[in-house]
C-alpha cells in the first residue's frame, strides 16, 4: 500500500490520477523471484486493494468488477516476468553477463507490453477510457510499469537477497553497482520527464491565459462600442427639447445605416421619466399610437395596469420599428427589479450602467439580453450632486442586446480550440450567471456538454482574463478543446525519458563488462588542457604584440611623415625633392597598410564595436568627396559622388571604414576610366552603389577576393596592398547586416551595392 501511495504522489500534475512510476509492479516482481509462485495471492490482493483506493466512493459493481479484472493483470504480468528472469539470470549476482542484464531489460519491457495491453482492454470495453485515449493511456501505463520494475524491483530484490542470504558473509558481486546505477538513471529519467512534462501544461495554461486575455479584449471592445453608441444617442437627445418618433427613428436611421449598430443589437430605446400617466397616454395617442398603455409584466408573464407610483419610466420610442419590439411600447422598467436598479444607478451617477442578465419581454423564448442605460438631464441644470441628477433627470437612452449574440460577435476571431466560459463574477455564487462558447468540436459533437461551474473550470487546465465594464466585473476562462493540449505538446518529454533510460540501460551493461579507462580519459584531459593553455597564452601573446606595434611602430611612422613634410616645406634642392616625395608617398603607403592590419586584426578578434546612431549621409559624403576626390586626381581618374543627405540608422564610423576600403581599392584596380560612388533613396532604406571602370573580376575569383591575404596581383595597379581590404569588407558588411553584392565583368569594372536602413526624424 506504501508502493501505491507512492506512486499516486508521482502523478504528473495533482489533479491527474495518472503517474509514471508504478512501485507495486517492482516489489510484485521481487516477491515472485524470491517467493516464486506462492507470492501470487499477495500480489492479487495488493493489487485489487490498490485499484479500489483509487476510484471514487461510493464503490459500485462497474468499478468492483473493473478492479477484480485489473488486479489480475499485474499478477500475471509479474508472474511471467519473474519465470523470464530465473531463466535468463543464472549467474546473478556473482558472475553476471552484459548480455544477461540486456536480455533480462527485454523480458521486463514485454511484461510490461503484457500489462498495459490487457488493462487498457479491460478499460475500454468498460467504457473508461474513450478510443481518443487509447494511445497515450498505454503508453503511461507501459510507462509506470516499466519504471516500477526498473527502479523498485531491483532494490526490493537486493534487500531482500541480501538479509536472507548475505546476513553472514557479504559479497554483492558487480550486479549491485550495475543496478544501482541503472535505477539511479530510471529515476532521472522520471524526473525529467515529469519537469518537461508539467513545463509543458504550464505552457498550455499561459496560451490559455493569452486567449482568455484576448478574449476579454474582444468582449470589452464590443462592450465600449455598444456604450459609445449610447452616448451619442444620449447627445442627440439632449440637442431637442422634445424628440419626436419620426426624429428618433431618423436619427438612428442615419447614424447606423452604414455600420448596422450591431448585428447583435435587439433595440435601441427612448426611456422617458413620466410622473402623469394619463398626459404621457395622450401624448402616445396624438402621436398615432391609440392602444399604448403604460403596463407591467406579473410572475406569470401577464400584462397589467401599472401600480400606482410617483414616478415611470416606460419604453416610449423604440428602433428598429419590428413587431416584437413594438409590443415592449409602454413597459415600464422599473416595474422590475434588476432594470429599476440599473435605472437608478445611471441616474445617480450620470455613468452608463448595464443590467445583465434579463429576459426581453418582447421575445416568446427567454433569452439572455443586457441592457446598457445612459441618463439624460436637462441641459440648463448643473449636475454636481446626486440630488441635483435626480431632479433634473428626463429619461433613459437603452440599447438592448442579446448576450449570447454580441459575445459570439466578439468572439468570431477567437481560437475555435478552445472553450471560453463568461462568468459575471459579481453576482451570488448560488445565482453566477455564465455564457459558454464552445469550441468547434463540441459545438458539432452530439453529446451534450455539461454544465460548466467555475470551481470545476478553475481545478482543471485553464487561464482565466477579469474584464470590467459598466460596475460589472466579468471573468473569461478558458479551458481546451478537443486537440488543444496535443497540438501544444512536444516529443521532448518522451525523447528524453527514452534517451535517459537508455543510457542508464547501456552504462550499466558497460559497467559489469569492465571499468572504463578513466585514468587514460584523465592524461588526455589533462593534455589538451596544457594544450588550451599554450593556445590562450600564444594569443594573449599575440594581443600584447599588436598592441605594442600600435603603439610603438606608428610613433616613428608619424615622425617620419613630420620630418619627411619638413624637409619639403624648407625647399629643398631639385636632386632631394623627388626622393622626399617618393619617401613622403612611401610613409603613406606603410601607415595605410599598418592600418590596414590593426583593423584586420580587430575584426579578426571581434573586438571592435558596432554603434548604431542617428545621422546624416551629409557629413560622411564630404569626407568621402575629400579623401577620394584627391586619390583620384592623382592617378588621373574622374570621380564623382551622389550621395543624398538623408538620415539613416548605422554606425558612421564602421560604414566610413567600408566605403572607403572599397573606393580605394576601386582607384588601385583602375587605370583610366571613372569610380562612381552614388545612392538611391527607397522608402525604408538607402541603396549604396560603388564602381569603377578597372580590371574586373572573374566569376570564378569573386568569392576568393573577400577572404584574408588575397590580391589580383596579375591585374593590380598602382601600389601593392596587404590583400586585407576586401576581408574588412565582408566583416563590417556582416557586422551591420548591409547585404553587400558585388557584381563583376573582366575588362569593363566591378560594382558592389549594399543597402543601409533609414532613420525617422524623430
Amino acid at each position: 500500500m506504501a508502493g501505491a501511495r507512492l506512486g499516486i504522489l508521482l502523478a504528473l500534475l495533482p489533479d491527474w490520477n495518472v503517474t509514471l512510476v508504478w512501485p507495486p509492479s517492482g516489489v510484485a516482481l521481487a516477491a515472485v523471484l524470491l517467493g516464486g509462485r506462492h507470492a501470487l495471492p499477495g500480489i492479487f490482493l495488493g493489487a485489487l486493494i490498490a485499484s479500489l483506493m483509487q476510484q471514487p466512493l461510493p464503490i459500485t459493481q462497474v468499478t468492483l468488477y473493473v478492479g477484480l479484472t485489473i488486479s489480475l493483470v499485474p499478477t500475471v504480468s509479474a508472474l511471467a516476468a519473474g519465470e523470464m528472469l530465473k531463466r535468463i539470470w543464472t549467474k546473478v549476482p556473482h558472475a553476471p553477463r552484459a548480455m544477461d542484464l540486456l536480455k533480462g531489460y527485454i523480458a521486463i519491457g514485454l511484461a510490461s507490453t503484457m500489462a498495459a495491453s490487457a488493462g487498457i482492454g479491460i478499460l475500454y470495453v468498460s467504457g473508461l477510457v474513450s478510443e481518443n485515449e487509447v494511445g497515450v493511456t498505454w503508453s503511461l501505463w507501459w510507462l509506470a510499469d516499466f519504471c516500477g520494475i526498473l527502479i523498485f524491483g531491483p532494490i526490493a530484490w537486493l534487500a531482500a537477497r541480501l538479509w536472507k542470504e548475505y546476513r553472514h558473509e557479504f559479497r554483492p558481486g558487480p550486479i549491485i553497482p550495475a543496478i544501482m546505477l541503472n535505477s539511479v538513471f530510471a529515476a532521472a529519467a522520471i524526473l525529467s520527464f515529469m519537469i518537461l512534462w508539467n513545463s509543458e501544461i504550464d505552457n498550455v495554461s499561459k496560451s490559455l491565459t493569452q486567449e482568455s486575455a484576448a478574449a476579454a479584449k474582444s468582449v470589452h471592445q464590443a462592450l465600449r462600442t455598444a456604450g459609445a453608441d449610447m452616448e451619442g444617442i444620449r447627445s442627440f437627445l439632449y440637442a431637442s427639447e422634445h424628440v419626436s418618433a419620426d426624429e428618433f427613428r431618423r436619427y438612428t436611421a442615419a447614424e447606423f445605416s452604414n455600420r448596422e449598430l450591431h448585428l447583435n443589437a435587439q433595440a435601441v430605446e427612448w426611456i422617458p421619466r413620466v410622473t402623469d400617466p394619463g398626459k404621457w397616454e395622450t401624448q402616445m395617442h396624438d402621436e398615432g399610437l391609440d392602444r399604448v398603455r403604460l403596463y407591467e409584466i406579473d410572475n406569470s408573464g401577464k400584462r397589467n395596469p401599472v401600480a400606482r407610483r410617483e414616478e415611470y419610466f416606460p419604453v416610449q420610442y423604440v428602433q428598429p420599428i419590428t413587431q416584437a419590439n413594438l409590443n415592449v411600447i409602454g413597459f415600464d422598467l422599473c416595474s422590475e427589479k434588476l432594470r429599476c436598479t440599473a435605472l437608478e444607478r445611471a441616474r445617480n451617477t450620470g455613468k452608463l450602467s448595464m443590467v445583465a442578465p434579463v429576459f426581453l419581454v418582447q421575445l416568446d423564448e427567454p433569452l439572455n439580453a443586457m441592457l446598457l442605460a445612459v441618463p439624460v438631464y436637462r441641459p440648463d441644470i448643473t449636475l454636481d450632486t446626486v440630488a441635483a441628477r435626480r431632479t433634473s433627470l428626463t429619461g433613459f437612452a437603452i440599447g438592448v442586446y442579446l448576450v449570447a449574440e454580441l459575445i459570439e460577435g466578439a468572439l468570431l476571431e477567437a481560437n475555435t480550440d478552445i472553450d471560453l466560459h463568461l462568468f459575471d463574477v459579481g453576482m451570488p455564487t448560488s445565482s453566477l450567471w455564465h455564457h459558454t462558447r464552445p469550441s468547434s468540436y463540441r459545438a458539432h459533437s452530439e453529446t451534450a456538454m455539461p454544465e460548466p461551474t467555475l470551481v470545476n473550470l478553475q481545478q482543471g487546465l485553464n487561464g482565466s482574463a477579469r474584464l470590467r465594464f459598466a460596475d460589472h466585473n466579468w471573468l473569461v476562462v478558458a479551458t481546451p478543446g478537443e486537440t488543444y493540449v496535443q497540438t501544444h505538446r512536444t516529443w521532448t518529454p518522451w525523447a528524453v525519458l527514452a534517451l535517459m533510460l537508455a543510457l542508464g540501460i547501456a552504462l550499466s551493461s558497460i559497467l559489469i563488462e569492465r571499468i572504463t579507462a578513466r585514468k587514460n580519459i584523465e592524461d588526455e584531459r589533462q593534455k589538451t588542457d596544457q594544450a588550451l593553455l599554450k593556445a590562450v597564452a600564444a594569443n594573449e601573446s599575440k594581443s600584447y604584440f599588436m598592441a605594442a606595434a600600435s603603439h610603438d611602430i606608428k610613433q616613428p611612422l608619424y615622425a617620419l611623415a613630420i620630418l619627411t613634410d619638413t624637409l619639403l616645406i624648407s625647399k629643398p634642392g631639385e636632386s632631394a625633392a623627388p626622393i622626399l616625395k617618393n619617401l613622403r608617398s612611401s610613409i603613406e603607403e606603410m601607415s595605410k597598410h599598418f592600418d590596414t592590419l590593426m583593423d584586420f586584426t580587430k575584426f579578426q578578434d571581434g573586438s571592435f564595436e558596432v554603434n548604431l546612431v542617428r545621422f546624416r549621409l551629409g557629413d560622411l559624403s564630404k569626407r568621402i568627396d575629400f579623401e577620394m576626390g584627391a586619390l583620384c586626381s592623382r592617378k588621373g581618374l574622374t570621380w564623382n559622388i551622389d550621395i543624398e543627405d538623408v538620415l539613416v540608422w548605422s554606425d558612421p564610423d564602421l560604414l566610413l571604414r567600408l566605403i572607403r576600403n572599397l573606393l580605394t581599392n576601386a582607384v588601385n584596380y583602375t587605370e583610366t576610366g571613372e569610380i562612381y560612388c552614388g545612392t538611391k533613396t527607397n522608402a525604408d532604406a538607402v541603396e549604396f552603389f560603388i564602381s569603377d571602370t578597372g580590371v574586373g573580376i572573374a566569376a570564378e575569383e569573386q568569392e576568393a577576393v573577400f577572404e584574408r591575404f588575397v590580391q589580383l596581383e596579375s591585374r593590380r595597379i598602382g601600389a601593392a596592398g596587404t590583400g586585407l581590404g576586401l576581408s574588412i569588407v565582408k566583416k563590417i558588411d556582416l557586422a551591420l547586416n548591409l547585404g553587400l553584392k558585388m557584381s563583376s565583368v573582366v575588362g569593363s569594372g566591378t560594382e558592389f551595392r549594399f543597402m543601409v536602413p533609414r532613420a525617422s526624424p524623430k
